[in-house]
């Protein structure tokens, strides 16, 4: 996202697994980062991030 003019961030949160791997051990996220937890195995050690935009038209 680059900030441009007509263009704002809504709302941004985190999808994936509440918690990483470290040194082959999930250690569970200590942020206060919101997050969207997958319904099955999540098949990665990346997560998501899902912004919602709001668009202003002139």
């Amino acid at each position: 996202y680059y900030p441009a003019e007509g263009l704002s961030v809504k709302d941004a949160v985190i999808f994936g697994p509440e918690g990483s791997i470290c040194k082959s051990q999930r250690i569970k996220e200590t942020s206060k980062d919101r997050f969207i937890i997958p319904l099955a195995v999540w098949p990665t050690d990346h997560k998501g991030l899902l912004v919602k935009f709001k668009l202003y038209t002139y």
